[in-house]
């Protein structure tokens, strides 16, 4: 199994880091959903984040977080695609995704 920051560093580029948050377009962050599946690595959430000229705003009601109780019940083996569905269904709303894992 990897560790997040190799993880993290296989889409630095494709991103933009704002403090300590790595933030990816919308089929970049599905690429890194696929990667972590890939990889065995667990996703425990997605953060919304809009980008504007004098920061970044979190957009809490387009986040989910797969470890709360809140959260739909899914099995673990499930959660990466419950994760890449998730980005889908958000593609055209011009966010950006912070893919937590472990």
């Amino acid at each position: 199994m990897t560790n997040l920051p190799n993880v993290e560093q296989e889409f630095e580029n494709t991103g933009l880091r704002w403090g300590g948050v790595l933030m990816l377009y919308p089929l970049d962050a599905i690429r890194m959903i696929q990667r972590c599946r890939d990889l065995g690595v667990r996703i425990l959430g997605i953060d919304a984040f809009r980008v504007r000229p004098d920061g970044i705003q979190p957009v809490s009601e387009h986040s989910i977080d797969f470890t709360s109780s809140y959260a739909p019940s899914i099995a673990r083996d499930e959660i990466w695609t419950a994760a890449r569905e998730f980005v889908d269904r958000r593609l055209d709303l011009g966010l950006m995704f912070e893919v937590v894992i472990e």
